[in-house]
């Protein structure tokens, strides 16, 4: 139970005789923390004596002139009483209570849903005709690569290491031996230069496996000098900053967007890992995203387990006015967000229906607000594919609840309800498909999978290289969401064929491997292994292995070799 102090704007937790503030207690509801309790209000021990509440009527509202008792007492006495004025605390009672709702059956009005209506003058088209390498680029350019380079150089002198120096044109070969980890997966990475079994002749030819352990060894993202006080994400914060600018610049304007969370996998110990046993990785650090409807991903927030900036509307309104408040704004009237009951709630609904944004998502049975529907148990006793609706006139909301497999309980302030289709959902009582009615504002709800469509084309190919630092990562979820980007630009853009992510990551990879190996000769390799014979040569070569003078060349490929360096040039 929660008790409810009026006077001191606070909740008390009574098992735990705790005191909360009002924000803190609303964010704990907005998370799920508090789903089941009783509010309730404790009357005065003495009826107005010892009460800080006004006199005014609770229907009627309150003024200046509504004073309490001990504000009268302290007045009369010629003292100047209570610090806190009847102005603030009107004011403190006007921030926790809403407008007042008036519930009606009726559907969304037409005049409402012509505000959110999409102007298809400002959707933008991808006319460049590019190498897949090219759109990688667009994230990972010069000025990141430069970025990577510069932070690793300074993290090393202060490890010590004042001679260290790593070139653009290797930290490229870093991230492309990085994305190849994604799909020529070995339990160990040392073993992508092995000789014997899991060779690979691109990863050797880019860098050596001790290069690749220092690079990885020394690189960082921030000054340590200037972090932060008091942030857990410090590190990660500027490079994240440069790439969700370089997100955003790319993105290419579209109506349907949404907000939802994903997981990096990570299984070390820090303060802002995340266990959510629902999803599919399980632990790790939690990403708020802002994608379109086909994975793009517009901008991305790291969790760290604080985000309520707006008492008024929770964690779940506060990440997402965050994430929306960064999108173009002169076409900030088109955009129209779908997203989950994290997120959903009433008072988020009403804000961002006064900037002319519609909001659609589904809604939990505690986020109601008084609106007259019908419970869940009468709903559940009518056919399949029944709706019941009803509409706020105040804040121009509406509620859907729709009988299905389940109960789902939307809310909208931008979407029709009795615009009713067809679907066929699987019957467990008839063991057959069967047609039933589903409202338009539920067909409207599929654009909420974004985010999974953008955590399926990751998963497939993720990077699977680790380190035991905590922010590692963060910066290797940032190469796989950059190459499904550019993926998603590639498709779109004129003229282009359809590709799947291996084939466009493999393009823009080898694209990449050439320009880091310009101006390197690889090693001469045999097109086979066996049936090779030396023969000692009239003149010294120089050995194709160790570089040094030898006598002995091979038959096959007419290169120097001496007799202990001919196995292992052949097995490379």
């Amino acid at each position: 139970p929660i008790q409810f102090s009026h006077t001191l704007f606070t909740l008390e937790m009574v098992h735990s005789k705790r005191k909360y503030p009002v924000h803190e207690v609303v964010g704990m509801v907005e998370s799920g923390e508090l789903d089941e309790v009783e509010i309730f209000i404790t009357p005065p021990d003495n009826d107005s004596a010892d009460s800080a509440e006004d006199s005014g009527h609770e229907e009627t509202g309150s003024t200046v002139n509504n004073l309490s008792g001990k504000v009268d007492d302290s007045n009369s006495n010629g003292d100047d009483g209570d610090d806190t004025s009847p102005e603030v605390i009107c004011s403190l009672r006007k921030q926790v209570t809403s407008a007042r709702q008036k519930w009606y059956r009726k559907d969304l009005p037409a005049a409402v849903q012509k505000k959110f209506k999409w102007n298809s003058t400002v959707q933008q088209t991808a006319e460049k005709d590019w190498a897949p390498y090219l759109w990688f680029e667009l994230f990972f350019d010069e000025e990141v690569v430069q970025y990577l380079c510069d932070q690793s150089k300074l993290y090393a002198s202060y490890k010590g290491k004042l001679n260290y120096s790593v070139t653009p044109d290797e930290m490229r070969a870093f991230l492309v031996v990085l994305l190849i980890s994604g799909y020529v997966v070995v339990p160990r990475r040392r073993m992508m230069w092995e000789t014997e079994d899991a060779d690979n002749a691109t990863v050797s030819q880019l860098m050596k496996c001790d290069r690749f352990e220092e690079i990885l060894r020394y690189l960082h993202l921030a000054d340590n000098s200037r972090l932060p006080a008091g942030d857990k994400l410090g590190k990660i914060r500027p490079f994240y900053d440069m790439i969700n600018e370089r997100f955003l610049k790319a993105f290419q304007i579209e109506q349907n967007l949404c907000v939802d969370e994903t997981m990096i996998p990570y299984y070390g110990k820090h303060s802002a890992k995340q266990v959510m046993k629902g999803k599919p990785i399980k632990f790790g650090y939690k990403l708020w995203c802002l994608d379109t409807q086909y994975g793009y991903l517009i901008q991305c927030e790291a969790y760290d387990g604080k985000g309520v900036t707006l008492p008024e509307l929770g964690l779940g309104g506060s990440v997402v006015t965050k994430l929306f408040s960064a999108l173009p704004q002169p076409h900030v009237t088109t955009f129209q967000l779908t997203f989950n009951n994290l997120f959903t709630s009433l008072p988020l609904l009403r804000y961002l229906g006064g900037k002319r944004i519609g909001t659609t998502g589904t809604l939990r049975a505690n986020r109601m607000q008084d609106c007259l529907m019908l419970d869940t148990k009468s709903m559940c006793k009518k056919p399949r594919g029944s709706a019941d609706y009803h509409y706020d006139s105040t804040n121009k909301v509406i509620i859907t609840r729709w009988n299905d497999n389940s109960m789902v309980t939307m809310a909208s302030n931008c979407q029709l309800v009795m615009s009713i289709g067809k679907t066929k959902p699987n019957s467990q009582a008839e063991k057959k498909m069967t047609e039933v009615d589903e409202p338009h504002v539920i067909r409207y709800y599929k654009y909420l999978g974004g985010v999974d469509r953008m955590d399926q084309n990751i998963s497939y190919y993720r990077v699977s290289i680790r380190s035991k630092k905590w922010w590692v990562p963060f910066f290797m979820f940032m190469p796989d969401v950059a190459i499904q980007n550019a993926w998603l630009l590639y498709r779109n853009s004129a003229g282009r064929e359809v590709v799947n992510v291996y084939s466009f990551k493999y393009s823009a990879e080898c694209s990449w491997h050439q320009s880091a190996t310009q101006g390197r000769s690889p090693k001469r390799r045999c097109p086979k292994l066996c049936n090779r014979m030396s023969k000692v040569n009239e003149t010294q070569r120089r050995c194709a292995h160790c570089s040094k003078k030898a006598k002995f060349v091979c038959c096959k490929c007419d290169v120097g070799l001496h007799i202990d360096c001919f196995k292992p040039f052949h097995q490379q």
